[in-house]
């Protein structure tokens, strides 16, 4: 019997290429071409905030206090492009604070350029233990300890940029918690311009924009996570620092002389807004996607999409797009996104 879109599986242990599905075996040379290396940041490990690799700048008067985080998953070079430029611009905010940090260095250092989704954690998702059950759990544990120290700092910030790339990113778009403060404030920003709001119930684990008061709907801090593009192309680092100095603009943080001075020439995106509504997972070890899906395709109910062996995996309702399509991905493993266009 065709199969159709099933619901995310219940969270199971990760290994860093979990994105990519292969393993260790999954060689450079299936990726995209590596365009931008990791660079040395071990010069901004001090920070002046009392956490390593966070920095805090100050105006001094009243306003929001921002933080543009870099470096969630240590394969995503973008954030650093970001959070580097801003650091060496010398900025000074016209009001409220600026945080500007890298969360995970350690794996980040680990970067090998033969097998480039190795890096992407050490010991867990650093992007899926933001539940303080769980960052209380374990101590020994890499990522949930640098959770543990990052969550002092999270719980001042009223808006939270984190910064993330694709293992074979065409487009770069926003991921959204379905809050109208979060949707609202991502509609006002000029890049990117696809939108896609999901349910963070149905995460395995929860993410770092949906944290503490970021995730209540009666409160009023805002998470957001804009994913730039493909992890080593020099395109998303100016996605990056364009979508960091535009949300900076937008709050009143930076005047427009700033902005202009510091952000690349990354033109403003048609706008567009997904729901997201389901994922495939893949049964076998021999997923494939039935064309090359670029990222937002429409496909008709009922089409084929994808085989999973020799199963085909149909299009499930009326103005479905394919979000996402993961190549290689394992047993188990997240192969599709699936969603529907809102605006």
């Amino acid at each position: 019997m065709p199969s159709t879109a099933a619901p995310l599986r219940p969270e199971t242990p990760s290994t860093p290429a979990d994105e990519a599905g292969a393993g260790d075996t999954f060689h450079a040379s299936q990726f995209p071409p590596i365009e931008v290396m990791p660079r040395d940041v071990t010069a901004y490990a001090d920070g002046n905030t009392g956490v390593a690799y966070v920095h805090q700048l100050d105006s001094g008067r009243p306003g929001p206090t921002v933080m543009i985080n870099a470096l969630t998953h240590g394969n995503e070079f973008c954030g650093v492009t970001a959070v580097v430029a801003l650091l060496e611009a010398g900025l000074r905010p016209q009001a409220g604070r600026i945080l500007l940090g890298f969360a995970n260095v350690e794996a980040y250092r680990r970067f090998d350029p033969d097998r480039p989704s190795l890096s992407r954690f050490v010991d867990r998702d650093l992007n899926r233990v933001w539940d303080d059950a769980v960052v209380d759990a374990d101590p020994a544990d890499v990522e949930t300890r640098r959770a543990r120290e990052l969550r002092p700092i999270l719980r001042d910030v009223d808006v939270l940029l984190d910064l993330h790339s694709t293992i074979f990113g065409q487009h770069a778009f926003w991921v959204l918690d379905p809050l109208p403060r979060a949707i609202e404030l991502a509609r006002r920003l000029p890049v990117p311009g696809n939108r896609v709001v999901l349910d963070v119930n149905g995460m395995q684990g929860r993410g770092l924009f949906h944290y503490g008061r970021f995730g209540d709907p009666a409160d009023t801090p805002i998470g957001l996570v804009v994913e730039c593009g493909q992890h080593w192309q020099r395109r998303s680092g100016d996605i990056a620092l364009a979508t960091s100095v535009d949300l900076l603009s937008a709050l009143g943080l930076i005047d427009r002389e700033t902005a202009d001075a510091l952000r690349p020439a990354v033109a403003e995106m048609p706008q567009a807004e997904f729901r997201a509504t389901g994922e495939i997972i893949a049964a076998t070890d021999r997923f494939r996607p039935a064309r090359a899906f670029q990222g937002f395709d429409p496909v008709a109910e009922g089409e084929v999409i994808a085989w999973d062996g020799d199963a085909p995996i149909l299009a499930p309702h009326a103005d479905c797009h394919v979000l996402i399509a993961r190549p290689h991905p394992k047993p188990g493993g997240e192969a599709m996104t699936l969603g529907r266009r809102v605006t």
